[in-house]
């Protein structure tokens, strides 16, 4: 004591424990590590598990070939709470990490020739250094030993999962998931037709202009691009491919320095000068039942009617659209990462403002379809006319 006045103490195993229990969603810390993989630059991930003869999963080994943990990574990594300062990153709250917890008492991390062990003594959390790293080092791997044995995933429901996460990526392009060293599933996505500028009329014969603007009091649109990936999904064996059209644009940004201050208070970074959104269409809706295993992982690539979904990053949450997109912009979400938040009253008026230009890139979107369609059909109108 001094002048009595105490330091307050932290049970930190009771806090992560709290942490985690607003985790909800299934594999939740597979979620976090494909998100700093992206951040990372990773292009590839590889997802090990290991069992038992009860398919009881012992073990779980996640690495990828993004950039090395610079000092600074290291550091946060032994911070709760202390997220990622770029604004340009997903992560906000700096409590995703700490998901390693809800499959592993004591993980070990491998980033460049580093090596960093987590630790428990009685219910506050260490660190120890477990020496070099001498094998691998092209690798950042997170081992995770089992805390409670737990039941190996069913693994067409785990790539839905990943491929879902893996619908916005923008450097991560590959997941394979191996159990006892063997291949059981791989999902891969590539870009098929580069992008191409979206050219948005003000009317036509197909679709009169009502008013869309490019612009709120917070974000001004800019250029809008168009391309087409391809996702392929290969489980047990059996492969399947998807193709997907994916429109982007980017904002510019400005926010009032109230605002600003208030933003930051809550998620300790400043917000983005400039944000990027993402949004995906199917190419054509296919709305059959799922003939194979990798035709069920595929469908939730591809949204259906009604079956969008509000990505924030690339992490889908349980909000929808309403429509046959799936979107995605840096929202800020609510910390268990679920949905953006729109009850923290600065929050808000980002997420709703960001929201609305989403919309507005849809509609300006469709607006090109629709001339497109009509200048097709004015080019072959003679020709139908002679048949």
């Amino acid at each position: 004591t001094n002048n009595g006045e105490n330091r307050v103490s932290v049970n930190q195993r009771a806090l992560i424990d709290k942490i985690l229990s607003r985790y909800s969603s299934a594999h939740a810390v597979y979620r976090e590590l494909l998100q700093n993989s992206n951040d990372a630059n990773a292009s590839s991930a590889e997802i090990y598990f290991t069992t038992n003869e009860g398919n009881t999963v012992t073990k779980a080994v996640y690495r990828n070939n993004g950039e090395p943990f610079e000092a600074e990574d290291w550091s946060r990594l032994q911070k709760i709470a202390e997220g990622n300062p770029n604004p340009d990153k997903v992560g906000a709250f700096g409590v995703g990490a700490y998901s390693m917890f809800s499959v592993s008492e004591e993980p070990t991390v491998f980033s460049g020739d580093q090596a960093l062990q987590f630790v428990w003594k009685d219910e506050q959390l260490w660190t120890k250094v477990v020496g070099k790293n001498t094998k691998d080092t092209n690798w950042t791997t997170f081992v995770l030993p089992s805390r409670d044995p737990y039941q190996l995933p069913n693994l067409v429901e785990f790539g839905q999962f990943l491929c879902s996460n893996m619908t916005f990526t923008t450097c991560l392009n590959s997941c394979k998931v191996f159990v006892n060293k063997e291949l059981r599933v791989c999902i891969t996505k590539s870009c098929v037709q580069q992008p191409q500028p979206v050219q948005s009329k003000r009317s036509s014969k197909w679709f009169k202009f009502d008013g869309a603007t490019k612009s709120t009091s917070c974000f001004t649109l800019g250029k809008i691009f168009e391309s087409r990936h391809k996702l392929t999904v290969k489980i047990n064996n059996v492969e399947s491919e998807m193709l997907a059209r994916f429109v982007s644009s980017q904002a510019k940004t400005r926010f009032t320095k109230e605002l600003t201050k208030r933003i930051q208070r809550v998620t300790k970074k400043p917000p983005p000068p400039v944000v990027t959104i993402q949004i995906i269409l199917p190419t054509n809706i296919d709305s059959n039942v799922p003939k194979n295993d990798a035709e069920r992982i595929l469908h939730t690539f591809s949204p259906l009617h009604g079956r969008g979904r509000v990505f924030i990053g690339f992490s889908g949450t349980l909000q929808t659209t309403g429509l046959a997109a799936h979107i995605s912009a840096p929202f800020i979400p609510t910390v268990e990462r679920e949905a953006m938040d729109l009850q923290e009253p600065a929050l808000r008026i980002y997420n709703s403002q960001l929201l609305q230009i989403c919309g507005i890139v849809l509609r300006l979107t469709l607006e090109n379809a629709m001339a497109v369609v009509g200048s097709d059909f004015e080019k072959r109108l003679p020709e139908l006319v002679e048949q």
